[in-house]
């Protein structure tokens, strides 16, 4: 394999790499202020304008305090599809956050795909 055929396969890597995890750092910042200084209507309407799975990434990447402040306001209203994305501990972490009603509800919306 040439020297040129290899650097384009690393690129190729990172490139897919970096796509999976593509998350704007601006955007978690954005989030953890809103966290931190503005209101739970504002924490939904910030939630809401959020891809699941760009949500998913950016709850990975909140501090404990702030990711236990977001479980807490948007457990209520969870989409489900928020679960799928999540990584297995964050997963877990919301599945102790919600009620045994509220999981009930949530897996009964899930897609049967």
């Amino acid at each position: 394999m040439t020297k040129e055929l290899q650097e384009k396969e690393a690129d190729t890597v990172r490139t897919i790499e970096t796509e999976e995890s593509a998350v704007d750092p601006q955007l978690a910042e954005r989030l953890a202020d809103i966290l931190s200084h503005e209101t739970e209507d504002a924490v939904r309407r910030f939630v809401a304008s959020v891809h699941q799975a760009d949500l998913a990434d950016l709850i990975g990447l909140l501090s404990p305090p702030h990711r236990h402040r977001l479980l807490r306001i948007i457990h209520v209203d969870l989409d489900p599809d928020l679960l799928f994305e999540l990584e297995d501990s964050l997963r877990k972490e919301m599945v102790d956050f919600l009620s045994a009603r509220e999981m009930a509800d949530a897996i009964s919306e899930m897609d049967s795909d």
